[in-house]
C-alpha cells in the first residue's frame, strides 16, 4: 500500500517539479509535540522537543510551490501530566525519535516571487503526504533506589497489549513506519537578495494509536508473563508503581488502556530559512 502511493505521488508529483519556475534549498529549526493516549490536552507545551529538518521547494506559479521535506524530532507523553486521578494512576508514559519524509503542495495566499519588490512575502496554506518512522520506549529502572540509572526500553517488540499472543492473535504487531497526512499554515518572506525567511506550523494526522504504545484494553498479567515476559507484563500495567496497594492480577481485558477510535498526531513547527537556486532557469525532462 505504501509503495502504491508512493507510485501515485511520483506520477502527480514529477510533472509539475518538472516546470518549477525557481527553486529554494532550506533547513528548518524548531520543535515537535504529538496528541494521543499520554496526552491529556491537544498540546502539552512541556512536552515539546527540538527538532530539525532540510527541504527543497519547487516554486511552479507566483501562487503555488511544492516542497519536499526531511524532519527529525522526538514526541512523548505522561500520564503524570493530567489532572485526572484515573489517568496519573494508570503511570503511562513514553518518547519516540521521529524522522519524517514529506511532499507537501503550498498555496500562497498572497503571490510571492523571489527578487521582486512587490512580491517579498507571503501566507501560505499546505496539505500533502509524508512517511514516518517511529520507535516509542518506556523509562525502566529495575531498582529505583540505587544510584545505577534505568533504561529506555523499546515497546513494540514487548507486545504490551497482547501481541503476538495466542488469546489476542487478532491484535496484529503494529509497523514502526506509517503514512500521515500533514497540513498547515506558514508565512514566507524574501529579506535579502536569495535568500528567504519563514514560520510554519504544521500537523500531522496519522493512521496508527500506537505511536505512545497505547490503543485498546488490558491483557492479562498472566498471559503477557507466560507468553512474552515480566518485563512486558511491568511496562503494560504501571498502575502498582503509584498505587503499591493495587494487584495487577486483578486486572481484566475488559478494562480500557487506551483508546483506539482516537487516532494518533504529531506536529512540527519552527523557522525555516531558505535560499534561491536557478531563479529563471526551468527544468524540462
Amino acid at each position: 500500500m505504501k509503495r502504491l502511493i508512493i507510485f501515485f505521488v511520483g506520477v502527480f508529483f514529477i510533472p509539475l517539479f518538472a516546470n518549477a519556475q525557481f527553486w529554494e534549498i532550506g533547513g528548518m529549526i524548531g520543535g515537535s509535540n504529538y496528541a494521543g493516549d499520554l496526552s491529556p490536552t491537544p498540546i502539552v507545551f512541556k512536552e515539546t522537543h527540538p527538532a530539525i529538518g532540510a527541504f527543497v521547494r519547487a516554486n511552479i506559479k507566483k501562487s503555488f510551490s511544492l516542497k519536499g521535506n526531511l524532519y527529525y524530532g522526538r514526541v512523548s507523553g505522561k500520564d503524570v501530566n493530567s489532572d485526572v486521578e484515573k489517568r496519573v494512576n494508570r503511570n503511562l508514559s513514553f518518547r519516540s525519535n521521529l524522522l519524517e519524509v514529506g511532499l507537501n503542495g503550498e498555496y500562497n495566499i498572497l503571490p510571492f516571487e523571489t527578487g521582486s519588490r512587490k512580491n517579498k512575502s507571503a501566507p501560505y496554506v499546505f496539505a500533502g503526504l509524508a512517511i514516518f518512522k517511529f520507535d516509542p520506549r518506556a523509562y525502566w529502572d529495575t531498582n529505583p533506589d540505587d544510584d545505577v540509572d534505568g533504561e529506555w526500553v523499546r515497546l513494540q517488540p514487548l507486545g504490551t497489549e497482547g501481541q503476538g499472543t495466542t488469546q489476542y492473535n487478532e491484535r496484529e504487531k503494529y509497523s514502526l513506519t506509517q503514512v500521515s497526512i500533514p497540513f498547515g499554515a506558514g508565512l514566507k518572506h524574501n529579506f535579502a537578495g536569495n535568500w528567504n525567511v519563514g514560520l510554519e506550523v504544521g500537523w500531522r494526522k496519522t493512521f496508527t494509536d500506537y505511536i505512545d504504545d497505547v490503543s485498546m484494553t488490558y491483557v492479562e498479567d498472566y498471559i503477557l508473563k507466560g507468553q512474552k515476559s515480566d518485563l512486558s507484563a511491568l511496562l503494560s500495567d504501571r498502575t502498582q508503581e503509584v498505587v503499591p496497594s493495587f494487584e495487577r492480577s486483578s486486572r481484566t481485558s475488559k478494562e480500557e488502556r487506551g483508546n483506539d477510535t482516537n487516532k494518533d498526531w504529531y506536529m512540527f513547527a519552527g523557522i525555516t530559512i531558505s535560499y534561491t537556486i536557478m531563479p529563471h532557469y526551468c527544468f524540462r525532462f
